[in-house]
């Protein structure tokens, strides 16, 4: 049917306090999670980590009709283009050059020679 969806209020995500949860400390659970392989405070069957609530939801229950992005979650999680050459030298800069010297010493009648690669 046609009906109409009233839309609800979505409150804004926010950290919990630890002063909200001090009251609630002997009640607090710790639970890993098998599928993600996280950790997770549990309170009254709620999942907590990091003052945020997880929840697991069925993908087929999301609706992404009429979303429309703005321009900084379209430049947050929009594809980079690919340019090795910036990465290589970005890298380098960090891990310092990738070519390793080693020295090699050989006998050569009376002295010795030295060389590098």
């Amino acid at each position: 049917g046609g009906g109409c969806r009233q839309k609800t209020a979505v409150p804004a995500p926010r950290l919990i306090s630890s002063s909200e949860l001090e009251e609630f400390r002997p009640l607090i659970q710790i639970k890993h999670d098998r599928e993600t392989g996280k950790v997770f405070q549990v309170l009254d069957g709620l999942l907590l980590k990091d003052g945020y609530l997880y929840k697991k939801v069925s993908p087929e229950s999301l609706s992404f009709w009429g979303v429309v992005p703005t321009e900084e979650e379209i430049s947050k999680f929009g594809s980079s283009e690919n340019n090795e050459s910036n990465d290589m030298e970005w890298l380098s800069n960090i891990y310092g050059d990738t070519k390793k010297k080693r020295v090699i010493t050989a006998d050569k009648g009376d002295g010795k020679g030295e060389g590098s690669s």
